[in-house]
């Protein structure tokens, strides 16, 4: 079957007129669709969200205590749980869900003051969350890990250690046991970045110097990953590499 959204209303078919039938009123725009533990998780935005099997009777709102979900649409699936942004009085933190009220919580206060748009790019590395976040402390926006507890939520490493600049670590890409993405140290511009055995360390300056190579685009094709990346000699050009410095 398939399911589609019109009129803030889910619906689903089997390709035909009399198998295309309204499933469920969700009574307001929906923000995003994740799907996870074999359901969908129908997020409006506001302070409750759907979980659906596809039926009307198994279609369910769940109510919690937030005032915003996915407010920059950022999320990862880690484990068997949906990792993302939401805000409450604690501002925009790091949130997660199983897909029950219960189960729906925030991780950590990590930015005790005023915090717009402070947890992005969230990817599962063995069961692990891993995102880009600020606490606040003159750190800037860098890489943080979580075990899905509070006390178990913390920096993995300040990679950009000049004053309060960040790295802002970007595009996490799964490549085995490892995650790819690029980050700027502040001395060799924005390059391509390994975590490797809980880990993180610079990979390959590409672009030697300061300036940014900027690496993206990451996809998995013969057990190696291709991507777009900029030196001062060629441009922007397709690389490869299977997660080595040399290679």
């Amino acid at each position: 079957e398939m399911f589609f959204l019109y009129n803030n209303k889910l619906w689903k078919s089997d390709g035909t007129e009399i198998g295309t039938v309204e499933v469920k009123d969700l009574e307001t725009y929906v923000k995003s669709i994740v799907i996870f533990n074999a359901k969908m998780h129908i997020f409006n935005g506001s302070k409750s969200f759907w979980v659906s099997d596809g039926t009307t009777a198994g279609t369910t709102k769940i109510e919690v205590d937030v005032n915003e979900f996915f407010h920059n649409s950022q999320y990862g699936i880690v484990g068997n749980e949906l990792y993302f942004q939401a805000n409450n009085d604690c501002g925009y933190e790091i949130w997660k869900t199983d897909g029950t009220a219960v189960g729906t919580k925030m991780v950590k206060d990590i930015h005790p003051t005023f915090d717009d748009n402070n947890i992005e790019d969230i990817i599962d590395l063995n069961g692990k969350a891993i995102f880009t976040a600020s606490d606040g402390n003159w750190f800037g926006k860098e890489l943080w890990i979580s075990d899905g507890t509070e006390v178990g939520t913390k920096l993995l490493k300040d990679i950009n250690q000049q004053g309060s600049n960040g790295s802002s670590p970007q595009n996490y890409f799964q490549f085995n046991d490892k995650i790819l993405f690029s980050a700027d140290n502040g001395e060799n511009g924005r390059e391509l970045w390994v975590i490797n055995a809980g880990v993180a360390s610079l990979l390959k300056d590409i672009n030697p110097g300061p300036r940014y190579s900027s690496p993206s685009n990451f996809i998995l094709f013969n057990n190696e990953v291709y991507f777009s990346a900029s030196t001062k000699e060629k441009g922007k050009e397709i690389w490869k590499t299977d997660g080595t410095e040399a290679g």
